[in-house]
């Protein structure tokens, strides 16, 4: 939809560069249950379709690599830290780790998996 054809906006100047709302409905099925959800964005976007959905499916596949390779590298799923700050302290150095492995390979200077070991402390 459109910005142009939505009532006027509290605090419109915050929204300065927006061009469209959009809608997105999934449906998931697993089994016998199917679940639908529907998710809004706001975009900067011109009203297409197609480069809107290229985005999206562009930005997902970038949050939903990086859980997977954390997960499989620091098995962060089966991490049983629970005190205090202890969850999110280890959630940065793993995602920190993260980051200088892909500065490793970017820069070709070691091995992916020389890089993790060192963050494994191995």
């Amino acid at each position: 939809m459109d910005v142009s054809e939505l009532p006027s906006l509290h605090n419109q100047e915050l929204g300065t560069g927006l061009k469209t709302v959009v809608m997105i409905v999934s449906e998931r099925r697993v089994w016998n249950k199917t679940t639908t959800e529907a998710r809004f964005y706001l975009s900067s976007l011109s009203s297409n379709a197609e480069t809107i959905a290229g985005a999206l499916r562009s930005h997902w596949g970038i949050e939903n690599s990086l859980y997977w390779t954390l997960d499989v590298t620091f098995c962060e799923d089966e991490s049983r830290i629970r005190k205090q700050n202890s969850p999110e302290n280890f959630a940065l150095l793993r995602r920190e780790c993260y980051k200088l492995t892909e500065t490793r390979k970017n820069f070709k200077t070691k091995s992916k998996n020389e890089t993790v070991s060192s963050c494994n402390g191995q």
